[in-house]
């Protein structure tokens, strides 16, 4: 570091890394590792510096080779330090999570999220980026599409959504308290009927839009719990309004995943949308359902996207499809063309 060879991160990352094995291991070895790698991180006239993240790594690769055992201390503490913490929610309406993750669950959920993120398939504009939570995910995603204006901290949590939602229709799925672990939403009839007010989710104080009561009860259903003005139950309704598990099925085969151009969302992970709305006549019918993903299915009102099933098949017109086209994703039956 005297010399100017050496900068203080790598410096840090190295004693860092050796301090941690030096109780352990004959202190000629750890004198050794050390000056193969200052030798490394300084650079020569053979090879350049390494950058930090590179020297983390080869420090990462001695440790390893000079105390093999070391891992299991670290493994052992690591899995006692293990932490996953839901908020309570902000004023922003938000819920804040918490945690630190074993390195394989970590792992394991980066890879999940990494490969179901959803990527539009159209040519877009660069969009500067600054900010670390819009920074993209890796080169590719240089460009941001004009039609998917989510930052790829929003995609990773539409992600997560994608993934809740999927996790609860499997048919193991743990039950709370005798019934599966729904929320309960509390909205009046008037509200429902009329499309504006809001209501409340139990548990939370922030209330929530009818809007958003709508996507829930597309793809989650509703039940009815009929009070008079004092509180008291007078009647509870049969679950309604959601596509039934044979409906889903059928809808999977003919639209193979999300219907939206460009995304990447398998049909397991998607939601049942009403193209034409419950509240406006729409019917709980295979021709009037369409996969759509968590993110889409948020938005699909406020566009870009527009949707319509003439004889029964999914078609959108959006950015990119000026017309109506049909854009089912499953592998069987010959290409459907544009319609006009």
């Amino acid at each position: 570091m005297s010399a100017g060879n050496l900068g203080i991160d790598a410096a840090t990352i190295l004693t860092d890394a050796l301090d941690g094995v030096s109780p352990r291991v004959d202190p000629v070895i750890v004198a050794e590792a050390e000056q193969a790698l200052v030798d490394l991180a300084e650079g020569s006239l053979d090879h350049p510096p390494l950058r930090a993240d590179l020297v983390r790594g080869q420090a990462q690769l001695f440790v390893e080779a000079i105390d093999p055992d070391g891992t299991r201390p670290r493994e052992e503490l690591a899995r006692r330090r293990r932490r996953f913490t839901i908020g309570p929610e902000t004023r922003d309406g938000l819920i804040p999570v918490h945690g630190l993750l074993t390195l394989e669950i970590g792992a394991s959920l980066t890879r999940l999220i990494d490969a179901h993120v959803r990527r539009v398939a159209f040519s877009g504009v660069p969009t500067p980026v600054s900010d670390p939570d819009t920074r993209p995910l890796d080169d590719s995603d240089a460009l941001v599409s004009s039609v998917d204006d989510r930052t790829p901290a929003q995609r990773r949590h539409d992600t997560l959504a994608d993934i809740i939602s999927a996790a609860t229709r499997v048919k193991d799925a743990p039950e709370l308290a005798g019934a599966a672990p729904a929320i309960t939403v509390t909205v009046t009839q008037t509200t429902l009927d009329s499309g504006h007010g809001v209501g409340s989710i139990d548990g939370l104080d922030t209330p929530i839009s009818v809007d958003a009561i709508d996507k829930m009860i597309d793809s989650r259903g509703i039940q009815t719990v009929t009070m008079n003005p004092h509180r008291r139950i007078l009647a509870l309704g049969s679950v309604q309004r959601c596509f039934t598990s044979s409906q889903r099925r059928a809808i999977t085969a003919r639209d193979g995943g999300c219907v939206i151009p460009g995304c990447t969302t398998s049909a397991g992970w998607c939601e049942v949308h009403h193209v034409v709305p419950w509240r406006d006549g729409g019917q709980t019918h295979t021709d009037n359902g369409v996969l759509l993903c968590w993110g889409h299915h948020q938005n699909i009102d406020r566009g870009p996207w527009r949707l319509t099933m003439p004889n029964g098949i999914p078609h959108v017109r959006g950015p990119g499809h000026p017309e109506w086209t049909h854009t089912t994703k499953t592998r069987t039956g010959p290409p459907l063309t544009r319609t006009g």
